[in-house]
């Protein structure tokens, strides 16, 4: 899971990862960079207080 503040661009800075699973995998890195390309549309309901939360799902191989 990674929560990233919204830029008025609809563009995510400053992502964190608030977990990852399997602990140690380094999944959580590779998530805060995906989601810095993502943008989100303005007025996106799961933006709340400037910042949006986006669960990520990785399969291993």
């Amino acid at each position: 899971m990674v929560r990233c503040q919204v830029a008025a661009t609809g563009r995510l800075t400053h992502c964190v990862a608030l977990s990852e699973s399997p602990a140690g995998a380094n999944v959580g890195a590779f998530a805060v960079k995906l989601a810095e390309a993502y943008r989100v549309q303005p007025g996106d309901r799961r933006i709340r207080g400037g910042a949006i939360t986006i669960p990520m799902r990785f399969k291993l191989p």
